[in-house]
C-alpha cells in the first residue's frame, strides 16, 4: 500500500473530494485521514469550503469577455498570440521540420552511396580473381 505524508495529502485533496483518485492512492489517503487528526481537519475544512462554493450562484462571463482577453494577451505578448496577420507570422515549427527532413534525406542518400560503394567493391573483387589465385591454381 502507498505510504502518504502530510504534503502528498494536502495535494490530492482536491482530487479525492472529486473522486479521480485511483482507487489505491483512494484507499491510501482514507487510511491517512483515519489516523491523522490535523489532514483530517484540513480536508473537513476544505468540504466545507467547497459546499459554501456550491452554494454560489453561477456567474456568466460577459459577451465580449473572450475578445477583450485575447486583445489583453495580445498586447501584452507584444502579437505573440492571436495574431492577427497569420501570413505574416514565420512558422518556426514548420521551418525545422523541413530541415530535419532535408538532414535526414542527405543522411540517407550517403548511406545508400556507401552500401553502393562497398556492393561494387566486393562485386568487383568476386568477378576478377587475385593474382596469387591464378598462380596457386596453374602448378
Amino acid at each position: 500500500m502507498i505510504e502518504l505524508d502530510h504534503s502528498e495529502v494536502s495535494a490530492l485533496l482536491s482530487d479525492y473530494y472529486e473522486g479521480s483518485l485511483s482507487q489505491e492512492k483512494s484507499a491510501a489517503l482514507n487510511q491517512h485521514l483515519s489516523q491523522c487528526a490535523e489532514c483530517h481537519a484540513e480536508y473537513e475544512a476544505f468540504k466545507r469550503t467547497m459546499g459554501s462554493l456550491q452554494k454560489l450562484p453561477p456567474i456568466s462571463a460577459p459577451s465580449d469577455f473572450v475578445g477583450k482577453v485575447q486583445k489583453k494577451i495580445h498586447a501584452r505578448s507584444q502579437g505573440r498570440f492571436f495574431e492577427r496577420h497569420f501570413l505574416l507570422r514565420i512558422p518556426y515549427e514548420w521551418i525545422s521540420f523541413l530541415l530535419i527532413l532535408l538532414m535526414l534525406a542527405i543522411y540517407l542518400i550517403r548511406i545508400q552511396d556507401q552500401v553502393q560503394t562497398v556492393k561494387n567493391a566486393s562485386d568487383a573483387e568476386v568477378l576478377s580473381p587475385s593474382p596469387d589465385a591464378s598462380h596457386e591454381a596453374a602448378p
